[in-house]
Parts: C-alpha cells; structure tokens; sequence
C-alpha cells in the first residue's frame, strides 16, 4: 500500500507542478508581448519627437539664415525657447540639409 500512495503522491506533485509551468509559460507571454508592444510605442513616440523637432529647427533655421534673426533674439520670435535648444534645433536641420559638393554636378 505505501507504493500505491507513493505514486499518488508523484502523480499529485507532478501534476500541480505541470499546471505552475504552464501558468508561467503563459505569463512570460502575456509579459514578452506587453513588453514589445511598449518598446514599439516608445520608438513611435521617439520618431514622432525627432520628426517635430527637425521640423522646428528648419523653422528656426529660416528665422536666422532667411529673416537674419540672430539667434539670441529667437526667444523673442518663439517664446519659451532657450538659446541652448534653438542651436539644437538649428543645428539638426542643418545637419538634414542636402550635401552639395562643389563641382559634383557638372553637366556636358
């Protein structure tokens, strides 16, 4: 009789333990996909914010290079923005601009 409930027991304890793997499994799944869901939003949002960001910079690119704003007086023409972040701005736009190289393009 003991081995018959020794079997009963390993049947039990391997079962239970069956159901916690299975429940853990599908946990890091639910988990695995919540955290790409997450990564992929923040990549969006990212893109989103530097799209914005060269967007303004070619406006204050304009405002400096086109309308002769310096820019230490771009805070007059855009509240709130710091000098340190016009120059940021101004920068990653140029930094988008086409490179043109001198006598590249010379045609027949």
């Amino acid at each position: 009789m003991s081995r018959s409930i020794r079997q009963q027991a390993r049947t039990n304890a391997l079962e239970a333990q069956e159901v916690l793997r299975r429940e853990r499994a599908a946990a890091e799944k639910r988990r695995s996909a919540l955290g790409v869901e997450a990564a992929i939003a923040l990549e969006e949002r990212d893109e989103l914010v530097r799209s914005l960001d060269l967007n303004a910079g070619k406006a204050v690119l304009r405002l400096t290079r086109d309308e002769h704003v310096p820019v230490s007086e771009i805070g007059e023409w855009v509240p709130g923005l710091s000098l340190s972040e016009a120059k940021r701005l101004r920068a990653l736009a140029k930094a988008a601009e086409p490179q043109v190289v001198p006598g590249g393009d010379v045609g027949p």
